[in-house]
């Protein structure tokens, strides 16, 4: 029992190792080895990914650990083995790294990527830190161990790969004999053009190295065929609303690559509509798509409402640039839509007192509830929804839908629970058919979008046309998000041919019905507030492009954005003449500036002039003048709420 206590002392002090006590309770937790220790063997029992020669001269490795040569002698290093495999970078030949393999305790084999930045100077103490957390103990010095290390990462005749840091499509650099190609990543398979040709081989240049280890990148496999997965979903290609969310789970990894924002769409209604099994029908495109109730403790990609804001940074980081599912909106604590869809996380202090980089995102959205997204944002944060939370993901009430057709069926709801089942049984098949057939007819995004912008732009303004000849007025924002529904509707049509069992009218007919429910139950806004709101989402949108010059003042080394589309100052918005006619969308800008005025929005200390002057030391900007709004006061929806902030304020005015 001591020396388990000693183990657990040196684990939970790791800094402790270069003293003389730190030493004597390490050897202690590796079983009380003497210093000098013969020469290593059994290298027989490492596993396959184990070879001598990724040993730097010096050093070797058996199953009891690495151990370093001291003249005639052999010292034991750490407690159980590590070695290197390859040498990494990422695709502009930047962020070198190493990845190292080791065994647990328990016999497992763990990799380690391990940053070339990390094996010098402070660095070392969180990677003797991180392997500690996986069971290797190390016996001798931090020189020791870092020499051994940086040996390893050093040998020249490593392989080389390129890691890939998220799922999706990325870009393959041409070589001598291939030319430049899309592939396509995903956690346990790599997707190339000439899969079954000479093309096949440049699948071992690339390694998936996520920046987030979320658990349900586990889920992102295949079990069954496409003509088993076609057969279940065929059954349901009556309904609306299913035949939309497969679509939409095609559609989902084509937001980046054609510049749509992020977003989506939240059904909500009666809990026996079949709102659960449509998601899980998107997610079975590309993985496990169980019920969370029939998981059976199985990694699966449908993920839950009811994540901490934190918690939820990291599921939309890991499943960037792919379908995001989350069930049951109105369990657990409010989130902020904002945040979500924005496409970045806060940044936050390392232990040492650095930045550590924000997790950003790219993410399509499908989420159910019984209640709507504005329902729960006026119900826990007890304000009015604004416009721009209501555009990025839309709410879609399931009780306006088109009852599902479903001829041949006597059961709607055994219907449903068969397909819940087979999305857990049969999975991960279709979209890796349909990426197959768009990288062996596309090799670059360039070619991609301009195939494919003109039909977008098309469709699109057909839906909006649609709309507005039975006599409905559209918002610039509405506008915009009936790009999404169209960009589903494209991607289902272009499916029909290899992948999905549907007509192309069904799929179209689909997107309408959607479209439909979501502006019936959409409330209507005069220009006045449509001129607010549009400033507002804009301002949401393009946060990340904004500079910060409050941050900069603490931080004069901050990197600023090389197109800004604003400037934060001291709880207000500068925007230059461009700026705003940009964020006014399609009100003219002097109708947008007289709405600003009348609602106490527009930061004007000079009568006679809608500009304010203001010095920027740090940008070397003095006395220059920018339209400026007041940010919480714009983010205010109620008069209530402006009030409030108004008198935070005084001192603005």
């Amino acid at each position: 029992m001591f020396e388990h206590v000693l183990a657990a002392e040196w684990l939970i002090f790791p800094r402790i190792e270069t003293s003389f006590f730190g030493l004597a309770l390490a050897r202690l937790a590796a079983n009380s080895c003497p210093r000098k220790q013969p020469m290593p063997s059994s290298i027989e029992l490492l596993p396959a990914s184990f070879s001598p020669r990724l040993v730097p001269e010096g050093f070797r490795v058996g199953i009891n650990g690495v151990y370093g040569q001291d003249g005639d002698d052999w010292i034991r290093l750490t407690s159980a083995p590590c070695w290197v495999s390859v040498q990494a970078r990422d695709p502009v030949g930047g962020q070198w790294s190493a990845s190292f393999h080791m065994l647990t305790p328990d016999g497992d084999e763990r990799l380690l990527e391990i940053p070339y930045t990390n094996l010098s100077g402070n660095g070392i103490t969180g990677v003797i830190r991180e392997f500690a957390d996986n069971g290797l103990v190390v016996l001798a010095s931090d020189r020791s161990f870092r020499v051994y290390l940086a040996e390893c990462a050093g040998q020249c005749t490593l392989p080389k790969v390129t890691t890939i840091r998220r799922l999706g499509f990325f870009r393959m650099p041409a070589t001598s004999s291939q030319p430049e190609a899309l592939g396509f990543m995903l956690p346990k398979r790599i997707l190339v053009p000439g899969a079954d040709g000479d093309a096949a081989s440049r699948v071992n240049e690339f390694v998936f190295r996520p920046i987030v280890e979320g658990p349900s990148l586990a889920a992102y496999d295949a079990s069954g065929t496409l003509q088993e997965w076609q057969g279940y979903v065929e059954q349901l290609r009556g309904s609306p609303l299913h035949v939309f969310c497969i679509c939409a789970g095609l559609a989902s990894i084509f937001v980046s690559p054609i510049g749509l924002e992020n977003g989506g769409l939240n059904f909500y209604g009666s809990s026996s509509s079949g709102k659960t099994t449509a998601l899980q029908l998107g997610l079975s495109i590309w993985g496990r798509g169980a019920d969370p109730q029939r998981a059976a403790g199985e990694p699966i990609l449908m993920e839950r409402w009811h994540s901490t804001p934190n918690a939820m940074e990291t599921v939309a980081a890991t499943h960037s640039h792919m379908l995001l599912a989350l069930d049951e909106l109105g369990s657990g604590s409010g989130q902020d839509i904002y945040n979500l869809v924005g496409g970045a996380g806060k940044a936050r202090m390392t232990e040492t007192g650095g930045r550590r980089t924000a997790l950003t995102w790219s993410i399509f959205v499908l989420s159910t509830g019984e209640i709507s997204i504005q329902d729960k944002i006026e119900s826990d944060q007890k304000r009015r929804a604004r416009t721009g939370e209501l555009i990025r993901v839309i709410d879609v009430p399931v009780d306006q839908l088109p009852a599902a057709e479903t001829a041949g069926v006597e059961d709607m709801r055994q219907l449903i629970d068969e397909v819940k089942e087979a999305c857990g049984r049969v999975y991960g098949v279709a979209g890796p058919a349909f990426v197959q057939e768009v990288i062996e007819t596309y090799t670059s995004f360039e070619d991609l979008l301009s195939d494919w912008r003109a039909a977008l732009d098309e469709e699109q303004q057909r839906l909006c046309a649609e709309v507005q000849l039975a006599g409905r007025k559209l918002t610039a924002p509405q506008i915009r998000a009936m790009r999404r529904l169209a960009l589903v509707g494209l991607i289902g049509q272009l499916a029909c041919e290899h992948v999905l069992p549907f007509e192309v009218d069904e799929v179209w007919s689909a997107v309408r019905a959607i479209r439909d429910a979501w502006l019936a139950g959409a409330s209507s806004i005069s220009e006045g507030q449509r001129a607010i709101e549009s400033i507002r989402d804009y301002v949401i949108r393009n946060h990340s492009a904004f500079i910060n010059h409050d941050e900069l003042l603490e931080d004069p080394g901050m990197p600023i954005v090389s197109r800004p589309q604003g400037i934060f100052s001291r709880s207000k918005i500068l925007l230059t003449d461009r700026q705003l006619e940009e964020a006014c969308g399609m009100v003219p800008k002097e109708a947008a500036l007289s709405q600003l005025e009348a609602d106490g929005l527009l930061h004007r200390p000079e009568k006679g002039n809608r500009k304010a002057k203001h010095s920027l030391s740090v940008l070397g900007f003095k006395g220059v003048r920018f339209y400026t709004i007041h940010y919480d006061r714009l983010m205010s929806e109620t008069r209530s709420e402006r009030n409030s902030a108004e008198g935070e304020q005084d001192e603005d005015r």
